[in-house]
C-alpha cells in the first residue's frame, strides 16, 4: 500500500471549495496489477472501510490518495490496520 498526501491551495485544475476544507477527500486506486475486477474492487473497499473508521483520528483534513499494491485482498486485517497507521504516522496526519 502507498499513500500520497497532496496539499497546497490547488491540485490539479479542481479548486478547493469550502466543502474540501472542512472533510478533506480520498482517493483509492488499484491497477489491473493488482488482480481482476473483484479483487481490485475488494481491495478498494478495505481501504475506504479503513479511513471511515479512522478518518475522525486525522489532525486536519487532507487529500489522501492509497494506492493498492498486489496481496492487499489476502492479507489479515490487522496487518492491513498496521501498515495503514504507519503511513499515516509517517506523513504526520494523526493527531
Amino acid at each position: 500500500m502507498v499513500l500520497w498526501h497532496l496539499s497546497g491551495d490547488a491540485v490539479g485544475n479542481h479548486k478547493y471549495d469550502k466543502t474540501d476544507e472542512q472533510t478533506g477527500r480520498l482517493g483509492v486506486v488499484a491497477s489491473k496489477k493488482t488482480g481482476n475486477a473483484p479483487v481490485r474492487a475488494r481491495c478498494k473497499r478495505r481501504l475506504r472501510e479503513l479511513y471511515r473508521l479512522h478518518q475522525h483520528e486525522l489532525a486536519t483534513p487532507h487529500d489522501i490518495v492509497f494506492v493498492a499494491r498486489r496481496g492487499l485482498d489476502t492479507a489479515k486485517h490487522d496487518v492491513i490496520l498496521a501498515e495503514f497507521l504507519r503511513l499515516l504516522r509517517e506523513a504526520k496526519l494523526l493527531s
